[in-house]
């Protein structure tokens, strides 16, 4: 399972915003690679001096993870679409369902980015 599905997955399973994920989300976009204790501490530092956007908490954070060119979709049930705007047929896209529809969209952009990454 690659990373990026890994923290789909991890993103359906949460109950609400989490840090700890928007930190992870982050780091994984980031060009410099991130170790482990500089996760570590961007999760835990009680000063906030890594502030990550607020993915799993906000739709309009969550828009900057959906791949350019691609159309969304997310609702008040907690499902959220993500689908290439050729397409544009929702039975095309990529499902999420999570506790909100940030989440939602988070887990379907995340998934989106790893069709995206299989296809190249």
């Amino acid at each position: 399972m690659s990373a990026l599905q890994d923290l789909a997955e991890r993103v359906e399973k949460a109950t609400g915003a989490d840090r700890e994920l928007d930190c992870r989300i982050f780091a994984s976009f980031s060009p410099e690679e991130w170790s482990q204790a500089d996760l570590d501490y961007a999760i835990s530092a009680p000063d906030r001096t890594v502030n990550p956007p607020r993915y799993t908490a906000s739709i309009d954070a969550a828009l900057y993870l959906v791949p350019e060119g691609w159309t969304w979709g997310a609702f008040d049930n907690g499902t959220a679409w993500a689908w290439p705007n050729e397409a544009r047929d929702l039975l095309a896209g990529i499902r999420s369902t999570a506790a909100t529809p940030a989440l939602a969209l988070v887990s379907a952009a995340l998934r989106a980015r790893h069709f995206l990454e299989q296809q190249s």
